[in-house]
C-alpha cells in the first residue's frame, strides 16, 4: 500500500543529531530500507521535515520503519495511506457507482 510518511525533528534535537552524525545515518538507513518513490526535505513549521512516499508491503513492517526515526530525538511522525491522482479518480468513480446502487 502506498504510504506517506512525514517526519519532523525539533531544532534542538536536529542540531544534536547533525553534530553527532546520527541524523544522516538514520535517514539514509530508513530510505535505503523503504526504497521510496519520492522523498522531499524542507523546513515546515520551523522544523526539519522529511516527506516521503513509499510502498508498505505489510502493516507489521511499520514499527521497524518508524522506531529508528522516533529514536532520533524529539521527532513527530505521521504515516497515512495515500493515492495518486489516477487512483483517487478511480476511487471516486467507484464510490459514485456504489452510491448509485445503494
Amino acid at each position: 500500500m502506498r504510504m506517506l510518511l512525514l517526519a519532523q525533528i525539533s531544532t534542538e534535537s536536529g542540531n544534536e543529531a547533525l553534530k553527532n552524525d546520527s541524523l544522516p545515518h538514520t535517514l539514509r538507513a530508513t530510505l535505503d530500507r523503504i526504497n521510496p518513490e519520492s522523498t522531499y526535505f524542507c523546513l515546515l513549521d520551523g522544523k526539519r521535515t522529511m516527506i516521503t512516499v513509499f510502498d508498505l508491503k505489510q502493516a507489521s513492517d511499520l514499527p521497524s520503519i518508524a522506531e529508528p526515526i522516533l529514536m532520533a530525538g524529539d521527532v513527530s511522525l505521521s504515516v497515512a495511506p495515500c493515492m495518486t491522482r489516477e487512483e483517487t479518480r478511480a476511487a471516486l468513480e467507484a464510490g459514485k457507482a456504489a452510491m448509485a446502487r445503494a
